[in-house]
């Protein structure tokens, strides 16, 4: 009985029943890995994959990074406060009833496991990120580190974040760093800010980046021990409806967000140093220039940069790039959104098709990172395309061929489990290190996520590119989409003699790519993301 009122109470809270028996069962039993709770829920595949997938997202379930992931549930007192403070017009209910729920789901036995393996989840919309966010601040023990505009902090202060920052920092030992940019507009906001730390007496530091940096995406760090990155761009007049962020407690990750962080405030100035704010003296400009004139003294103009990526992946091309107008843009739209998924029979007679989007960048690690120049190519195609969902990662790297030094495909990730897929892989990269470097790894491993106009990869798995010289570590990329939408047509021959034929609709794009060891921050003239994207792969036979 009692465990039916806690099954009946996560329903009313926005669950499904389905959600809501995976998460009591988690609770009872403890980490449990997808096929055990297959087997004793007798749940289908396609009803649990995307429950477990949800649980994640509202981060009621997180996930290990082994393979096989193992799955665990949430205290269900964290569980309750972040309904409470997610769905506020129902906060009196909840409340009344909290007593009740926690003493019916202590009677059902449901006991905490503390599993503390690594874990990352991507987590969207404002009510579920910043109730996470205030448990990360609740949780602090020594040190908070953020990066962050100053509309973001508005922002988050009206979920009370601040409040929970100035009450929990005036206990003894624990300091709270923050990072932004400040243009002249938000220097009373930065004042008031202060005031309240000074008034709350809390171990406050605020600093502005030194002349020529540029902040990454807005960062939470605690403690060294879990992060918040965020997905979507960095909020600057306050107007962004939507908010995704990737949540983990990998060290790996960490230590990149933290290896971040730290070089920023090294080269950063004390806000109370820089403006007097006591007399209230203006701020100095200090910004840096996204503008495309500016950039593109950097890498040649559109036509020489889609050449460059296309002799890059050292690809026979059978006819030269198409720039196509507002018609063609729309139609490619179109096709996506109509697509019906043909199922394989036999992928090497069979023309594929590949719809979703792509981003791919130069990658320039800084001295002393252990990688050469590379190229990172992302890969997220929809349900609709030949093979089902689909993310991968594709690593280029420089090397020595018979038509000179190029770039080569080395390495593959991917997450769709059809083994299909993964011959097809092998097979379109014949004669390159890649064909004997692809690798299937879990949802949990890897996961691409498009958000607008941009595109976030995250993978904690080691990738090995030409062992044991070079081994990609577990990191994370953006792509942040700039400018006008372009569209565009060619027309290639890969390795194993396929003829593909591309059609994008897509952005140049600002790329920002983290790792235990390289912290890159590209311009916009170095990435590029085809936001819409389809790819016709015809057998050589055909061709």
């Amino acid at each position: 009985m009692s465990q039916e009122k806690v099954l009946k109470t996560l329903e009313s809270l926005g669950l499904t029943k389905s959600d809501a028996q995976i998460y009591i069962f988690l609770g009872k039993k403890g980490p449990q890995k997808a096929i055990d709770i297959l087997k004793s829920l007798k749940m289908p595949r396609q009803t649990l994959y995307p429950a477990i997938k949800d649980l994640q997202g509202k981060g009621i379930v997180t996930a290990t990074l082994e393979h096989p992931a193992k799955f665990s549930a949430v205290p269900f007192e964290r569980v309750l406060d972040l309904f409470v403070k997610a769905k506020t017009e129902e906060i009196q209910r909840i409340q009344v009833g909290r007593k009740d729920l926690l003493s019916d789901w202590q009677s059902i036995s449901i006991t905490e496991t503390g599993d503390e393996s690594s874990k990352f989840a991507i987590i969207e919309g404002r009510n579920y990120i910043y109730p996470r966010l205030k448990q990360m601040i609740e949780k602090t023990k020594n040190m908070l580190s953020v990066i962050s505009t100053v509309p973001s902090l508005v922002q988050a202060d009206q979920f009370g974040l601040l409040d929970a920052v100035f009450s929990h920092a005036s206990e003894p030992g624990i300091h709270f760093r923050f990072l932004t940019e400040l243009p002249e507009q938000n220097l009373g906001t930065m004042k008031t800010l202060i005031d309240r730390a000074r008034r709350a007496k809390v171990s406050f530091e605020a600093r502005v980046p030194e002349l020529g940096l540029k902040l990454f995406t807005r960062i939470v760090i605690r403690d060294s021990d879990e992060a918040v990155f965020f997905i979507t761009p960095r909020i600057e007049t306050g107007e962004q409806k939507t908010d995704a962020c990737l949540w983990t407690n990998c060290k790996s990750l960490v230590n990149s967000f933290s290896a971040v962080f730290e070089d920023l405030w090294r080269n950063s100035t004390d806000i109370e140093k820089l403006v007097k704010i006591e007399t209230g003296k203006s701020l100095p400009e200090i910004r840096v220039s996204r503008d495309k004139k500016e950039a593109s003294c950097i890498s040649p103009p559109d036509e020489k940069r889609f050449e460059a990526y296309r002799n890059a992946f050292g690809f026979e091309e059978t006819k030269e790039t198409a720039f196509l107008g507002a018609e063609e843009q729309k139609e490619i739209m179109e096709k996506i959104i109509n697509a019906r998924r043909t199922i394989v029979k036999n992928s090497s007679e069979e023309a594929l098709r590949f719809y979703g989007s792509i981003a791919q960048a130069f990658i320039h690690p800084p001295e002393g990172s252990e990688l050469p120049d590379m190229i990172i190519y992302i890969a997220h195609d929809n349900k609709q395309s030949s093979f089902g969902e689909n993310d991968s990662v594709t690593i280029f790297l420089p090397l020595n061929t018979e038509k000179g030094c190029t770039h080569v495909p080395v390495a593959i990730i991917t997450n769709n489990p059809d083994t299909r897929f993964l011959a097809f892989l092998m097979s379109n990269l014949a004669g390159t290190p890649a064909e004997h470097n692809c690798r299937i790894v879990g949802r949990d491993q890897l996961d691409v996520r498009v958000q607008g106009n941009n595109l976030f990869a995250s993978w904690t798995v080691p990738v090995p590119l030409l062992p044991p010289k070079y081994v990609l570590s577990p990191g994370c990329i953006l792509f942040e989409g700039e400018g006008d939408l372009r569209t565009t047509k060619h027309t290639r021959i890969a390795p194993s003699g396929r003829k593909q034929i591309a059609e994008v609709n897509g952005f140049e794009a600002f790329v920002t790519f983290l790792s235990p060891s390289v912290k890159y921050r590209g311009p916009g003239t170095e990435g590029m993301f085809f936001r819409d994207s389809i790819t016709t792969s015809i057998p050589a036979s055909s061709a």
